[in-house]
């Protein structure tokens, strides 16, 4: 477990590895091999901020407060159209260097077939759920994320649409995927590569009065993706940063928590696998 040749994904359970071993071997070492020599996290900044709905926006700065690493394969653009093998996704909290620490989430299904999940405290031993969404595969059904007693529709504005939005807490949010220019945008302020770029926007207003606030984005590139994964997988893992203001302790000030977050940005990521297998199920059907 303490090799420097541990790979974090090696460490998570498939088919054949059950949470609960997971969990026990967290005890057993004080941290994880650190897959990340030159990403630079938590000083990090996007020019984007405010903006209308019309238009890609200009840049205006944002602060992340908290980053985050989610770990996660993702789905081969040349596989076998699957299901993923792996059962358990770590996220992963960051040292004061900006490099993997100890897991601070684990999202897991029960078996490889279903998209439903779980989302825990990495160190909870008693396994009481933060978050539970309910997932189909295919266009015809929304996803649901249960947290509390609330919960989270996420639905595309059209069947197409790689957009989803939610509401939480009588507000309105949206994931998104950046344009060229923001991560262009992205990779001048971190100083890396930025090939996927996916923002979770606050949404205010109707119309043309329609505003969006940034408050987390997700990137992917050379220095902040999965290793071993590459540009072209779907649904890998990536870099976390969000823009979150504390309140109290487990309380943020704008109304969205950091489980809320990393949620919807799971059924974000299925969402992509969903849309690999789909094609790959469409080129094998016409070959």
């Amino acid at each position: 477990m303490t090799s420097h040749d541990t790979n974090p994904l090696q460490l998570l359970p498939t088919t054949s590895t059950s949470t609960h071993s997971l969990r026990s071997s967290l005890k057993k070492t004080s941290s994880f091999k650190n897959p990340f020599e030159t990403a630079s996290i938590l000083s990090t900044s996007t020019r984007y901020s405010q903006t209308t709905l019309r238009a890609p926006p200009p840049y205006t700065p944002f602060h992340a407060t908290t980053s985050l690493q989610i770990q996660t394969s993702g789905h081969a653009l040349l596989a076998f159209p699957s299901p993923p093998k792996q059962l358990t996704t770590a996220v992963f909290g960051l040292d004061s260097n900006g490099r993997c620490d100890r897991p601070v989430y684990l999202s897991t299904r029960a078996v490889r077939n279903s998209g439903n999940c779980t989302l825990v405290r990495a160190e909870d031993e008693t396994g009481a759920p933060l978050a539970e969404t309910r997932y189909k595969w295919g266009p015809s059904s929304d996803p649901v994320v249960c947290i509390g007693d609330e919960e989270v529709v996420m639905s595309r504005p059209k069947w197409t649409a790689r957009t989803i939005r939610f509401s939480w807490g009588g507000r309105r949010y949206q994931w998104r995927y950046g344009c060229s220019s923001e991560r262009r945008g992205v990779e001048g302020d971190r100083g890396e590569g930025c090939n996927s770029l996916l923002l979770l926007e606050r949404v205010e207003g109707e119309g043309k009065e329609e505003v969006r606030t940034t408050v987390a984005r997700f990137v992917r590139g050379e220095e902040t993706r999965t290793p071993g994964t590459k540009k072209s997988c779907a649904g890998n893992g990536g870099r976390l940063e969000m823009a979150l203001d504390r309140d109290g302790v487990d309380t943020f000030a704008d109304g969205i928590g950091e489980e809320v977050v990393v949620a919807t940005l799971l059924v974000m990521l299925k969402k992509e696998v969903d849309r690999r297998r789909g094609a790959q199920i469409a080129v094998i059907g016409t070959s």
